[in-house]
């Protein structure tokens, strides 16, 4: 499943901005925070991840497939059509990939849709860094179509064959999404 995602990166789940609702609609505390606590975890086999109390771990890995989601708030339905502009959805998971073998699929996927398919993206930003102690790299795009919809990616790799994967979608409306993505991904250890 989160093999599917990162070939759609940034995503068929990014669907373009239609209607969506006003400020005033908005939970205030998805709209400011003065300071990010991650008071909550997912605990697993392999990893953990802690992230904001307010947070709902939706998809408890009901597939079966190595991947959990948690979102900052009740998702819209599936096809709705919009993505609402203060929401943030992580998906979480191991990929049985190299590193390299998921960057090379995802450009099979650049080259085959074009930079005109609807969901595909542009890569603004990229940075090396540690996770827990192991090498990691983390990549921010933003949609070619729909600017203001990102992800921010972070990429772990665990030998030739696995790789650990955080995305994250958000809009800029939310302008302390960004951060808090961050902090969910840094919290990030595996076992």
């Amino acid at each position: 499943m989160l093999s599917s995602i990162l070939l759609a990166t940034p995503l068929a789940l990014l669907s373009p901005v239609i209607e969506p609702p006003a400020v005033d609609q908005v939970h205030p505390k998805f709209i400011r925070t003065q300071q990010i606590l991650l008071s909550k975890q997912l605990i697993r086999q392999r990893f953990s991840v802690s992230y904001p109390d307010h947070w709902l771990l939706i998809d408890d890995n009901q597939n079966n497939d190595g991947s959990w989601v948690i979102y900052n708030f009740q998702p819209p339905g599936r096809g709705s059509g919009y993505m609402p502009p203060f929401f943030i959805r992580t998906n979480l998971g191991f990929e049985n990939f190299s590193i390299q073998e998921i960057f090379r699929q995802q450009q099979q996927a650049k080259k085959r849709f074009g930079s005109n398919y609807e969901y595909a993206s542009t890569e603004y930003k990229r940075e090396n860094l540690n996770i827990a102690n192991k090498p990691a790299l983390r990549v921010w795009e933003k949609r070619n179509i729909e600017p203001s919809n990102r992800t921010v990616t972070t990429y772990i790799p665990l030998g030739d064959r696995s790789t650990f994967v955080a995305i994250s979608f958000y809009t800029t409306v939310n302008r302390e999404a960004e951060k808090t993505v961050l902090s969910v991904h840094d919290s990030i250890r595996l076992r």
